[in-house]
């Protein structure tokens, strides 16, 4: 079960909302973002690289290099395993100064051929990963 605060799950989903906005919107490719809080003052930093696939890897790099935040998540487009199937989603980890590891959470989207994406309701717990700084 994963352990939350209110603040994260708050800043989770500030960060879900934003990018499901961007992907209902047909902003693709999805360019990932960090958010970062500190002192109650939030900074919002695109990683746009020449290869996609290569800025979550450079947004993880400036977390790590990174001091004194409060909180700092991650967000990206993924796939997340429901049931027996697997889903497009937005996807968020996110770290507290102190905390042993990271909470990862998603949002699900479906996407249809020549029609409109949908947004599926609800945000789904994923599990833990390491401190993201």
């Amino acid at each position: 079960m994963l352990v939350t605060t209110t603040a994260i799950q708050e800043l989770a989903e500030t960060a879900l909302d934003r990018a499901m906005g961007e992907i209902l919107e047909g902003r693709r490719p999805f360019v990932p973002f960090v958010m970062t809080e500190r002192a109650g003052e939030r900074e919002f930093h695109r990683f746009a690289t020449e290869r996609l696939e290569q800025s979550t890897g450079a947004a993880r790099h400036f977390l790590r290099a990174s001091t004194g935040y409060d909180r700092a998540l991650l967000c990206w487009d993924g796939y997340v395993t429901v049931g027996n199937g697997i889903g497009d989603a937005v996807m968020v980890e996110v770290s507290e100064a102190g905390a042993g590891t990271s909470l990862i959470f998603a949002r699900r989207y479906r996407s249809r051929l020549l029609r409109s994406t949908l947004a599926v309701p609800g945000t789904i717990a994923v599990g833990e990963g390491h401190p993201l700084f």
